[in-house]
């Protein structure tokens, strides 16, 4: 990787992505790495990477509660990238690792997480979707993570200089971040880690309103609120794991593409 460039690696919210992503990390040439993960963590991720026993960081994190529990459903992402990172310092001491994700973020997502599952139950359980709630939320969750991508765009350019080559992980607000911080005269290049992929019905809401400056009708609102309960409904609730769920909804919804996504998958 050329000195002075960051590579913005964006991964969908698929185990096999995290896991891909290790495989990647191993081979590339990085002297600073950037995760997605709350800044507030940070110290006790350094001492992860010192060589603390992974399972002593998640008792640490629990007892400091920045992680809601039951935090299986973050471990299931983030756990490959994590136990790749213990011990990491011993055998590449000049690495620098940083967690750039603002912390009110953090918590308000893990929030909002919450409530749409309670909001998809309702769906589920009476057949309607009650529009007023479900755009106030992600309207809300859509405004605070812009916001929150101007602080973390400034976190990381403080931190990065043009002696560096550094990764930065992400997801598709990456793609946000890059610009950004190409706006702060850094070299940036982005690096899809899994692709093709296919947005689910709740990501595909998300970018609308995102991209759309949230001009997006109550029917449209309504009908992909409906999707993604049907996709809890009859993907989530019936597998073993989400990567099991979604791929399951890849072929039965996205034929078109999805012997690629599959092959990409398997790759």
């Amino acid at each position: 990787m050329a000195a002075g460039t960051l590579s913005i690696w964006i991964l969908p919210n698929l185990k096999k992505a995290s896991l891909k992503t290790v495989k990647l990390l191993r081979r590339e040439r990085f002297d600073v790495l950037f995760l997605n993960l709350r800044s507030d963590m940070e110290d006790s991720v350094r001492e992860l990477a010192e060589g603390v026993p992974y399972s002593q960081f998640i008792e640490h994190i629990k007892e400091l509660k920045l992680i809601r529990e039951p935090i299986s459903s973050w471990e299931y992402w983030f756990k490959p990238i994590l136990t790749y990172l213990r011990g990491i310092i011993n055998r590449r001491p000049k690495l620098k690792v940083w967690c750039y994700k603002q912390p009110l973020l953090s918590s308000f997502s893990s929030e909002v997480a919450e409530k749409i599952s309670m909001l998809t139950f309702r769906v589920n359980s009476t057949g309607r979707v009650n529009l007023s709630e479900w755009k106030r939320l992600l309207e809300e969750y859509i405004r605070l993570s812009g916001d929150a991508l101007n602080d973390e765009a400034n976190y990381i350019t403080e931190r990065f200089n043009s002696e560096s080559s550094g990764i930065c992980i992400s997801n598709f607000e990456g793609r946000i971040l890059a610009e950004r911080l190409r706006g702060e005269k850094l070299r940036v290049n982005i690096n899809y880690v899994l692709a093709p992929y296919h947005f689910t019905p709740l990501e595909i809401l998300m970018r609308m309103l995102m991209f759309e400056d949230g001009r997006v009708d109550d029917h449209t609102v309504s009908t992909f609120v409906n999707l993604h309960a049907k996709f809890i409904r009859e993907y989530i609730l019936t597998s073993e794991d989400y990567d099991t769920a979604y791929m399951r909804w890849v072929r039965d919804k996205a034929g078109w593409i999805g012997s690629r996504i599959q092959e990409a998958y398997n790759g």
